[in-house]
């Protein structure tokens, strides 16, 4: 029988390899897997998000956010600025040095989808992302 603390140990243990990859990759640019999220979350929200949405949406503390923030926004791939309706959020926009480092990005996360498929049938990843719904399900707290 196999039992579910294996199965989350490889959950983990793929998501630190994919971390580590990610960080190796980008590191010439100074960005972290972390970062990387950041910025692709703003681009898939059109260039632009406010601050307490990137934190709804990435599921992370408050100080957390501000510090990928104020680490991007240093090494020029965001820029920020004050919500024109609450003047409390900031609303955070991707920079030219951003939207050039997309298509690097971009091609990098292609590359990595291409490995991790590699000897999946199409069935297999159905049938995979079924099951890692399934126990998403099974897990979430609403």
């Amino acid at each position: 029988m196999v039992s579910m603390e294996k199965i989350l140990f490889l959950i983990r243990h793929i998501e630190g390899n994919l971390k580590k990859d990610i960080d190796m990759q980008f590191r010439e640019n100074d960005l972290t897997f972390s970062q990387t999220q950041v910025l692709s979350l703003i681009f898939r929200n059109g260039g632009s998000i406010s601050q307490k949405k990137l934190q709804e949406d990435l599921q992370v503390s408050h100080p957390t956010v501000v510090g990928l923030v104020q680490r991007l926004e240093k090494s020029g791939f965001i820029s920020c600025r004050k919500d024109e309706k609450d003047q409390r959020n900031k609303v955070i926009s991707l920079t030219k040095r951003a939207e050039d480092f997309h298509k690097q990005m971009i091609q990098h996360f292609e590359d990595n989808d291409k490995k991790m498929q590699k000897d999946f049938s199409d069935e297999e990843l159905y049938e995979l992302e079924r099951l890692l719904n399934k126990l998403n399900d099974n897990i979430s707290i609403d």
